[in-house]
């Protein structure tokens, strides 16, 4: 559910399956908002079974805004740390246009970076609990960015352009101050209902060393009562070698408070990070239940394969029970 920033928080209070979202005004520049996020998570790699009951992330957002100005910082703890995923200012140029500075989160992709975005608990191009049972590509959506972003927003088209460190930050080493990369998006609503994106990110810093040059492009359709469908499909060059990714979802309401998701996605590297071939599968049906306007239950049961190097399928399942509180 990746879209421009205003309509993704409009889009988050009133889609069935996906936590609401507020902000809390403190003073009449400054507000917060964010979502603490707990769950119990069982996996089943190939016969290595791993079980986790924990919080996985309290995150904070603070927003500071003056008329032509305004900033937003990211503070996350997880994993027994705590970091600063995003701060960045965006200065209004009016007429739509809008430049923004510092570390942003990449405007490609379907799934979001944060639980409160996505319709399930996992993400569609994590497939195993190892190295080996992953794609190398977890897609775009979930990395922030150094750099700066010009951004035009109008009617029902949205455009940008970003000269950033690295496109691709989860791939090579730190980026060059005389090497960068950038990154394009397009979104469209083609009609009531329907957005279409596309966008591509170029970067050959880490061209022998992990993902380079992906091509996305992904659809969302909500004109039917009741059901959200959506599609994705990624092309990319993963250590230099063709790969491709893609997902189809579907979300129906069944009410006010209960929904369910089923989703399907599949990825396929000529190398991977062990130098081998690699391709795998995922099925994903998950069940949610709104049980207050701040606190959204989910359960997600996940099953598939991969298989590397023309080698014995491994099977995955993947198991979760999810409690989101956002504010």
């Amino acid at each position: 559910m990746k879209k421009s920033n205003s309509l993704k928080l409009l889009l988050a209070t009133v889609l069935p399956g996906v936590a609401a979202f507020g902000v809390i005004p403190v003073t009449e520049n400054f507000s917060i908002r964010g979502h603490i996020d707990g769950a119990y998570t069982s996996t089943d790699d190939g016969g290595t079974d791993m079980e986790d009951f924990e919080l996985k992330q309290a995150d904070f957002d603070l927003l500071i805004s003056t008329d032509k100005i305004k900033s937003e910082v990211h503070v996350a703890s997880a994993g027994g740390g705590t970091a600063v995923e995003q701060a960045f200012l965006t200065l209004d140029l009016g007429g739509g246009l809008s430049v923004t500075g510092g570390k942003f989160l990449s405007a490609l992709g379907f799934e979001g970076d944060e639980q409160y975005m996505l319709y399930q608990q996992s993400l569609a191009y994590n497939f195993g609990s190892s190295a080996a049972g992953d794609s190398n590509y977890q897609g775009l959506g979930q990395n922030a960015q150094q750099g700066a972003r010009a951004t035009y927003d109008m009617d029902n088209l949205s455009a940008s352009l970003a000269i950033v460190d690295q496109a691709f930050s989860s791939s090579g080493t730190a980026g060059d101050a005389d090497d960068f990369g950038f990154e394009a998006s397009l979104s469209y609503n083609a009609m009531e209902g329907l957005t279409v994106a596309v966008g591509t990110a170029q970067d050959d810093e880490g061209a022998a060393m992990g993902v380079d040059n992906l091509y996305n492009i992904w659809a969302q359709y909500e004109g039917i009562d009741n059901l959200i469908l959506a599609a994705e499909y990624n092309n990319y060059e993963n250590y230099e070698e063709d790969a491709y990714s893609w997902l189809i979802m579907g979300n129906y309401s069944f009410g006010n408070s209960l929904a369910a998701t089923l989703r399907y996605s599949q990825a396929e590297e000529d190398m991977n990070s062990a130098g081998a071939n690699y391709k795998a599968e995922k099925f994903t049906l998950s069940p949610s239940y709104q049980f207050t306007e701040n606190l959204l239950g989910v359960i997600e049961y996940s099953t598939g394969e991969y298989e590397v190097a023309g080698g014995a399928g491994v099977d995955v399942d993947f198991f979760a029970v999810e409690a989101l509180f956002t504010f």
